[in-house]
């Protein structure tokens, strides 16, 4: 659970695209698990056509 966003990190990367399975991989290997996908920070389904990708991930 966040508390005052004292533990929330976010990183804006904008000059490469990854594909879901490229970007699991990669949490994975960084001490990541249980993801989920959004097609925006609200929480929208996602959708491959999304231009947004919002991930929720719990570290291990």
């Amino acid at each position: 659970m966040l508390e005052d966003n004292k533990d929330m990190q976010v990183y804006n990367i904008w000059d490469k695209t990854y594909s879901i399975e490229d970007i699991s991989a990669i949490l994975s290997t960084i001490g990541f698990a249980d993801f989920e996908f959004y097609s925006d920070v609200t929480g929208r389904k996602y959708e491959e056509e999304s231009e947004t990708l919002t991930i929720i991930a719990q570290k291990k």
